[in-house]
């Protein structure tokens, strides 16, 4: 996780902190890196047992909400960003980091059953794994305690750094505390790191690295760069050969990426891979232009504007910046309500009460029709994600299941059937479903289904 060395050369830029300095500001927190630092205090009991099983009373909850306190102790605003789907361009990185927990929870077993308890230990907090599910039942304790919280469509490196992009009164954030040195790839300007339970930390501001009048830097400086120049010799140091020193010193000679990659061809003939020069591009593309969460307009957004021009250059494609996703997608994400993985709903039944308009209705029987095939789906176990006609109305269920989800504001007066557009899995698909809802249902005020 981050790029190796980097603190290293980053050391004349890093400066002891509280965090009280923030007082009275909003500060990030990526969520998985606290949930990763709190699970290796009870890694075997996570390693062990059965996926999403309910665990809010382990440690690592714990962990993680005495730090919130301690942030409002010190009257510092947390926000709470947590992780969502995965970049196409990290599947491989993704697969490497899963064979290798796999490997280190077979390792621990077989310790384990050998009796060296201490040996299975280690292993097991090499095999921990956080999941949505996980962050979704913290994601229940911070509603309790009135916690800012937003899960973003990909990285929360790329959502916590365009957070601290936005003016004050949109919601922006003074600093970010992580231990992910990629933030600083994606430009987050202040990022707090190793912060113990105190609320002391290590502080760096990239501006100050930036400066040109900066003459206390030492051997490695970053005068006049670039956001652009300081991210491309974070990423050249993964040539075989040329490590962070190495990178810094090409970026620092040429000022220039595109001729740093001419003098590397030459340089390096035979030793740089296949393919890397466009994966440079695409990966620099990404740090600059990430797809993220704009909590103000409610959609999908880019890390930076795109330039004209942009989308041609790399075929009309940009998926790898992250999917797009339909709106309402994007939202139930943001809020917690379905996982970025799988894309399902993490409660699609939850227990509801009565509300202002009548009993609410729950488990209402619908009927889903495929009109692009004229069948009923019956065999199709994945869900639905319905939006209606004017887009405001969506629902999850499955072919066969029973209405039990919250709707947005809107009224139906008539039993029947009704026509909605639906996603499936985020994605947007040429084809309607009939709804045949067995009672008449209007919504609340509250944007829940209740029967009149």
């Amino acid at each position: 996780m981050g790029i190796k060395d980097l603190f290293k050369v980053m050391k004349p830029y890093i400066d002891r902190v509280h965090v009280n300095k923030y007082a009275g500001k909003r500060v990030g927190i990526d969520a998985y890196s606290w949930l990763h630092k709190g699970a290796y205090s009870c890694s075997m009991e996570i390693c062990q047992r059965a996926p999403n099983t309910k665990s809010s009373n382990l440690p690592y909850m714990k962990y993680f909400m005495e730090r919130i306190s301690m942030l409002r102790y010190y009257n510092v605003i947390p926000v709470v960003v947590f992780d969502g789907g995965r970049l196409p361009s990290k599947a491989a990185t993704e697969q490497e980091r899963q064979r290798k927990r796999d490997a280190n929870l077979e390792q621990a077993r077989t310790k384990l059953s050998q009796g060296d308890f201490t040996g299975a230990i280690e292993f097991f907090q090499g095999a921990i794994k956080i999941t949505p599910f996980m962050a979704h039942e913290l994601i229940h304790i911070l509603k309790e305690e009135c916690v800012e919280y937003m899960v973003a469509p990909y990285e929360a490196d790329s959502q916590l750094a365009y957070l601290s992009m936005l003016d004050p009164e949109k919601g922006g954030l003074a600093a970010v505390i992580s231990e992910d040195s990629d933030l600083l790839a994606y430009g987050c300007n202040v990022v707090i790191y190793k912060m113990d339970k105190f609320g002391v930390g290590e502080e760096v501001i990239l501006d100050r690295a930036f400066d040109c009048t900066n003459v206390s830097a030492g051997k490695f400086t970053f005068k006049c760069f670039t956001q652009e120049l300081f991210t491309g010799c974070d990423y050249l140091s993964s040539i075989t050969g040329i490590g962070i020193k190495r990178s810094h010193s090409l970026v620092s000679q040429y000022k220039n990426l595109d001729q740093v990659l001419s003098a590397l061809r030459l340089k390096k003939k035979g030793q740089i891979p296949e393919g890397y020069i466009n994966s440079f591009k695409e990966t620099l593309a990404v740090f600059r232009h990430a797809r993220v969460y704009d909590p103000n307009l409610r959609r999908l957004s880019f890390l930076r504007p795109v330039q004209e021009g942009f989308l041609e250059a790399f075929e009309g494609n940009l998926d790898f910046l992250g999917p797009e996703l339909s709106p309402l997608v994007v939202i139930a994400i943001a809020e917690g309500r379905i996982d970025p993985l799988s894309m399902e709903y993490f409660d699609k039944f939850p227990q509801v009460t009565s509300q202002e308009h009548g009993i609410l209705f729950t488990n209402q029987r619908v009927t889903l029709q495929n009109q692009s095939r004229g069948l009923q789906s019956e065999s199709d176990s994945s869900p639905f994600v319905l939006i209606s006609q004017n887009e405001k109305d969506t629902i999850s269920i499955r072919t066969g299941e029973k209405i039990s989800q919250k709707l947005s504001h809107t009224t139906y007066k008539n039993q029947g059937k009704q026509s909605f557009n639906y996603w499936r899995a985020g994605i947007p698909l040429p084809v309607k479903v009939n709804v045949t809802i067995s009672h008449n249902f209007a919504l609340s005020s509250r944007g829940m289904l209740t029967g009149f």
